[in-house]
């Protein structure tokens, strides 16, 4: 009944990949539509993030070395890594803002949606359940919307998944060059959003660890001994948000003392999640070095702001559910009810019957544990503080829909072609905002974005202005 891996159709494999990549491709079109009739410029929080990488652009046009210095010096008031990633774009477009904007925001689309194909085919035999659990989530409304505005969550989603399909392909911790990738990619995630990127890792990794204990593909033994051996730079990292004698140089220094250590005792220890743990280690301490204050004083801000000043929805949880629209939310939490009802039969079933087999896969079970303990974290937090911010949940939502849609959609023919029905739905909307057309008011219930801009707005000024100058921090109240 919980075979993931059960055939559906009568397709062979070549066509049935065909079929999936021509659905693939229409939501990445229509963001490219988008993206073609938008000409207005980033607005609020992503022109802070535009700000600052054309400043740094600027510094590139005077030389590699004061360019490649900005990287890491010219920060806005969120310190993040997004910024520099607009720099290639800039420098290819010559410096023109709404093109290098949506042409980077292209790009991290087409990564999310060939990274979260992926990861679906890890737990679907077929790649049309797969492409219906890919295709339902890039084309949601809601999640679309921080790949049509310059917003960091677009790169976060994206790294975020490539780091739990990296970690599903290393075999839990057997596949040294996944396993490295993951922890890279576990690391430009904590680039972008520290705080959330942290309470995701602790569930995901937990999960993955508990599951290679359970395999012994790794000793408990090995994982202590490699969670101390890179907890020392953590630790220092952390501690140099108050401690002032603790710089770049030292935090670097015994980052590379960790590595060193790790390859030496690589032979007698589980060498994938070593090399995990120090891609994730590395990464960040090479970003928030000597950061640490700027990024604590970003988080301390943001949170007092939302806390007491923001506007406060009355139900934050029907609000943060409204944003990724009430239908696809409906369907979900039916889905979840049915799940749970067959699973529990299927269970009392099986132990009768003696058949201790555990009812789903590895990667089916993993990803339900990571979105289940995530929701239940950050919905906690909705309810405790009273906020609404539907970012925070991003990650675990698309984990939940993909492991969802997986599991229905490899029962029967009929009930992937319902699945189906959905990203038709939210893609036909997509086509109305593109459009322009009145009939977009009709499709609230399913959430949705603004349309596209279709002549230049707001800050040319401020974004050109300082094209040439080296200061790349920008007041967040001139932005608004």
């Amino acid at each position: 009944m919980f075979d993931t891996k059960n055939s559906v159709g009568d397709l062979d494999a070549a066509a049935g990949r065909r079929v999936a990549l021509a659905v693939l491709l229409v939501p990445v079109f229509l963001l490219l539509l988008w993206h073609l009739c938008n000409h207005g410029l980033p607005n609020d929080d992503a022109a802070n993030y535009a700000q600052v990488a054309v400043s740094i652009t600027g510094q590139f046009h005077r030389g590699i070395v004061p360019g490649t210095t900005s990287l890491f010096s010219l920060r806005g008031w969120r310190p993040t890594a997004f910024p520099p990633m607009a720099v290639p774009f800039l420098l290819l477009t010559a410096d023109d803002v709404v093109t290098a904007c949506a042409a980077m925001q292209l790009c991290l689309y087409a990564g999310f949606v060939f990274y979260l194909y992926r990861l679906a085919r890890q737990c679907a035999a077929t790649p049309l359940v797969a492409a219906a659990a890919a295709t339902s989530v890039v084309s949601n409304p809601g999640i679309a919307t921080y790949f049509l505005v310059f917003f960091s969550e677009s790169a976060w989603l994206l790294f975020s998944i490539a780091c739990v399909y990296h970690l599903l392909r290393s075999g839990i911790f057997r596949s040294i060059s996944h396993a490295l990738a993951a922890g890279l990619f576990a690391g430009l995630a904590v680039t972008i959003r520290p705080a959330e990127s942290f309470v995701i890792l602790l569930a995901l990794v937990s999960f993955f660890i508990a599951e290679a204990v359970r395999s012994k593909a790794v000793s408990v033994t090995s994982v202590l001994i490699s969670l101390g051996m890179f907890g020392v730079p953590t630790s220092l990292l952390v501690l140099s948000t108050w401690v002032k004698g603790i710089g770049r140089l030292e935090i670097w220094g015994m980052c590379a003392v960790a590595t060193v250590f790790a390859l030496l005792i690589a032979r007698h220890h589980n060498r994938a999640l070593l090399a995990f743990l120090g891609g994730l280690v590395a990464i960040t301490c090479i970003w928030w070095a000597a950061y640490m204050p700027a990024l604590f004083s970003w988080v301390n801000t943001s949170w007092v702001y939302t806390t007491s000043f923001a506007p406060r929805p009355a139900d934050p949880l029907i609000d943060v559910a409204s944003f990724y629209g009430w239908f696809q939310m409906a369907l979900l939490a039916g889905g979840l009810i049915v799940l749970v009802f067959l699973m529990l039969r299927r269970a009392i079933r099986r132990r009768r019957e003696g058949d201790l087999a555990p009812l789903f896969s590895a990667p089916v079970r993993l990803l339900l544990c990571a979105s289940f303990t995530l929701l239940a974290l950050f919905g906690g937090l909705y309810v405790s503080s009273k906020t609404g911010d539907p970012r925070r949940i991003l990650v675990a939502v698309t984990l939940l829909i993909v492991v969802m849609i997986v599991i229905a959609g490899g029962r029967n023919r009929l009930t992937l072609a319902l699945i189906y029905c959905v990203p038709v739905m939210q893609c036909a909307f997509l086509i109305t905002l593109i459009a322009g057309s009145p009939l977009r008011a009709n499709f609230g219930w399913i959430g949705g974005p603004r349309g596209p801009l279709r002549r230049t707005s707001g800050f040319v000024e401020l974004l050109r202005t300082p094209l040439r100058g080296t200061d790349g921090n920008v007041d967040r109240k001139s932005t608004r």
